[in-house]
């Protein structure tokens, strides 16, 4: 089972703010659901792994697509 990793582009997050990052593992990962927990809000990553999504500090943002492990990462102002 791959693992993959993602960067997210974030600066101080005082209210909702739309955040872009990137899923890779050897490639781009296209078609990784990411959703914010707190809100349901959604999105899928692009052919370039590309994705942005709405959040707020202390979000919960889940990754997960077929034959990969889910992934949880907390949204903080680091």
């Amino acid at each position: 089972m791959p693992l993959f990793f993602f960067q997210i582009s974030l600066g101080q997050i005082t209210d909702a703010k739309e955040i872009f990052g990137q899923i890779f593992d050897k490639t781009f990962l296209e078609g990784v659901n990411v959703v914010n927990n707190n809100t349901q809000h959604t999105t899928v990553s692009d052919e370039n792994g590309m994705f942005s999504i709405l959040v707020r500090e202390d979000d919960v943002l889940v990754f997960s697509a077929v034959n990969l492990e889910p992934l949880k990462h907390r949204i903080t102002a680091e």
